[in-house]
Order: structure tokens, then C-alpha cells, then sequence
């Protein structure tokens, strides 16, 4: 994403994701050198210094609608980029209910 973010010519980004695990170890990226995952927290630091400005922020999955439409959609397509230029019709809900902070209610296993 971030280099479809860069290539695409974005100076600006806004990195929202559901894990705060992730953002968090992302946040600390230069003093985990011996983390599994340093070499790919530390390839996305590189990259980010691309844009003019960025920020990464934890939002929780209830209030992320489009990105779970988008997500569910997904599953039925071959493994490829798809790119839009708005956001699909059939997707439209999703993101009024994000952009009002509609949060939607999911069910979770607790045994």
C-alpha cells in the first residue's frame, strides 16, 4: 500500500489500522532490531520518507466498515491490485457509516 501510495505521486497519508499491537511496534520501529518483524517495520520507515507528511493511528474494526466490505469483497477475486478512483456504489453504506462513526457491532468467540 504504501508504495501504490508513492508511486501513485500522494504526498500526504494517513496509515489507519485495527491493530494496536501494530501501530505500536511500528511507532518503536528502531529500537526492535532484534524483533521478527524489524526488517519489514524498518523497510516501511523507508518508504514513508517519500511523503511529504504521514501519521499511522489505531482504529478499531467496529468503526472501519468500508475496509471490511472492501475486505469481504476481496475474498472472491484473483490476487491482484484493484484500484478506485471513488468508492464503489456497493460499498457507499459502509463508508457514510465510517465518515458519520457509525460503529457496527461484531460477534467474537469468548470460549
Amino acid at each position: 500500500g504504501l508504495r501504490l501510495a508513492v508511486a501513485k505521486g500522494f504526498t500526504k497519508i494517513i496509515i489507519e489500522m485495527d491493530s494496536q499491537i501494530a501501530v505500536n511496534l511500528f511507532q518503536q520501529r528502531d529500537s526492535l532490531c532484534f524483533h521478527p518483524l524489524a526488517a519489514l517495520l524498518s523497510n516501511c520507515g523507508q518508504i514513508l520518507r517519500h511523503f511529504e507528511s504521514w501519521d499511522i493511528q489505531h482504529i478499531f474494526r467496529e468503526k472501519n466498515g468500508l475496509a471490511d466490505c472492501l475486505a469481504k469483497w476481496s475474498q472472491n477475486l484473483d490476487l491482484n491490485i484493484q484500484l478506485f478512483t471513488s468508492a464503489p456504489v456497493w460499498a457507499s453504506s459502509a463508508l457514510a457509516d465510517d465518515l458519520l462513526g457509525v460503529t457496527r457491532g461484531r460477534l467474537i468467540c469468548t470460549e
